[in-house]
């Protein structure tokens, strides 16, 4: 970057769009999760967003957010109250079910939804309208 100019970088929310599962169940292409929170740091592939960035000495931190509008948090708690790693496998399954029918999360509506969170099965909430992401912006020092 030339002095004063800007680095912004958008992620995805690992609380949000991953759930807490790993390898990434709604995209096979995520090899690394990020996070802002501290404690959300449970596995080696977690990347702490903020501190990636601090590693930048010649920047600061202009702006770091959670874009989650949109995003329903009660499918979440749901979904999380029923997380462990024998229901994983399941997850996938399940998943994979909704995509040969062709739904994989695209066009579900809120009812459905409700219903796949109350059995445990975590849903993409980006594939309709929900936003789960990370937003950091540094300047490059003058």
């Amino acid at each position: 970057m030339r002095p004063g100019g800007f680095l912004i970088t958008v992620v995805p929310d690992e609380e949000l769009y991953e759930q807490g599962l790993w390898p990434s169940m709604f995209n096979g292409d995520h090899k690394w999760a990020f996070t802002i929170d501290a404690h959300r740091l449970w596995g080696p592939h977690v990347i702490h967003l903020q501190v990636l960035h601090e590693a930048l000495k010649s920047a600061v931190l202009v702006d770091l957010e959670r874009h989650d509008g949109g995003y329903r948090r009660d499918l979440l708690d749901a979904t999380k109250r029923n997380l462990s790693a024998r229901n994983f496998a399941r997850y996938r399954r399940a998943l994979g079910c909704l995509r040969k029918c062709g739904l994989g999360g695209l066009g579900l509506d809120g009812l459905a939804w409700e219903w796949l969170t109350r059995r445990g099965i975590p849903i993409d909430q980006t594939s309709k309208e929900a936003m789960a992401q990370l937003q950091i912006i540094m300047q490059k020092r003058a």
